[in-house]
């Protein structure tokens, strides 16, 4: 297991519960995962960690997930490189048609969407009636959540985490 010196004692670089971490210099990349195992959010912060995830979970659009920490790594300039290894759950996108809004969508969910509505409107699909769909009525946001299948990847979180930060080996 990776330490730190944090003061005149060694900490680890890595946790798993939000009592034993500390002030890192170095900030946090966090791994919040939801009550229902559904989502997983990544984040970073260079002040209290425990004080962070507490604001999330205040936060209106991710009350109803209720984040639990996963696990912490003291480094948070790896958040973007953990976003891109999850970019295929990443839910960053709202479908603000009027008749059906859809929120925390991947790019997947949102192609689907705006298929369907260019199928309906038109009665056959062409690629750029769906392009145009999206452009008029899908909104990407700043979110950093994913979307992820609860029982395919939830179970294997830590240890795809673990991996990808060098903590264990194939």
């Amino acid at each position: 297991m990776s330490e730190v010196l944090v003061g005149n004692a060694m900490k680890p670089k890595v946790i798993y519960h939000i009592s034993d971490s500390y002030r890192s210099k170095n900030g946090w990349v966090y791994f919040l995962l939801s009550q229902d195992k559904r989502y997983l959010k990544i984040g970073k912060t260079n002040a209290d960690l425990s004080a962070r995830i507490n604001a999330a979970n205040s936060i209106e659009i991710f009350k109803e997930n209720q984040f639990k920490l996963l696990l912490a790594y003291s480094d948070s300039r790896l958040e973007g490189e953990f976003l891109s290894y999850f970019g295929k759950y990443r839910a960053r996108y709202n479908w603000l048609e009027p008749t059906s809004i859809r929120k925390h969508l991947t790019y997947d969910e949102l192609w689907k969407i705006a298929t369907y509505y260019s199928r309906t409107k038109h009665g056959f699909y062409r690629k750029n009636h769906v392009t145009n769909a999206i452009q008029k009525y899908g909104q990407t946001t700043r979110d950093e959540l994913c979307k992820i299948p609860p029982k395919k990847l939830a179970p294997k979180l830590v240890y795809i985490i673990e991996e990808k930060l060098g903590l264990v080996k194939i």
